[in-house]
């Protein structure tokens, strides 16, 4: 991230609202923004960074009725400034539960573009669940009770190795809302 004097601005305000997941019968979410090299936070009207992007929700029983609902509205709220299209930010999610010794395991990831347009957006983002890379590693994991996890959840919205990690499609998806300001796009030569 650098600091950006001029450019155009993204401010969103958005939530976590919920998922729909049967790996588990709790679960909360972590999530983490990520953004190119040319984008950076933009200042408050105080001087601060407006960045209240992170978030862990707490943790949700599922609700009950046929389907596996589980619910958050976490909010989240950034203000970011660039002067170029590319890296445009993601927003990476982590679906986690606790097992019984109080460990924290992961059940599954997604992850989304924040939406070119203003307005209100609301997205289900698929869930899915990286899969041991070798039959030794599966049979630990079958073993020990324990899942492929990501070290850095970063590593979802970037193109260059993804390639290589394995993974299956979680029935469920995580629901996410956006409201989307973009200020200044039209003057640099883009439109929205």
């Amino acid at each position: 991230m650098t600091d950006i004097t001029g450019g155009f601005e993204v401010t969103v305000h958005g939530t976590i609202e919920g998922a729909e997941c049967l790996e588990a019968s709790m679960l909360y979410a972590r999530s983490v923004l990520v953004m190119g090299k040319d984008w950076g936070y933009a200042a408050t009207a105080s001087g601060e960074r407006a960045d209240h992007s992170e978030v862990v929700t707490q943790m949700s029983e599922r609700l009950p009725g046929p389907q596996a609902k589980f619910s958050w509205n976490a909010p989240f709220a950034f203000a970011l400034k660039s002067s170029n299209l590319s890296g445009w930010p993601q927003l990476a999610i982590a679906v986690s539960t606790l097992q019984r010794n109080g460990k924290d395991s992961p059940i599954g990831y997604a992850r989304c573009h924040v939406p070119f347009q203003r307005g209100r957006k609301t997205l289900d983002l698929p869930l899915m669940q990286p899969v041991h890379s070798t039959p030794q590693h599966s049979l630990h994991g079958s073993l020990t009770g324990s899942l492929p996890e990501l070290r850095d959840m970063t590593f979802l919205c970037s193109g260059e190795d993804r390639v290589v990690m394995s993974a299956k499609r979680l029935p469920g998806y995580v629901r996410v809302s956006f409201d989307v300001v973009i200020t200044g796009l039209e003057e640099h030569g883009y439109s929205s």
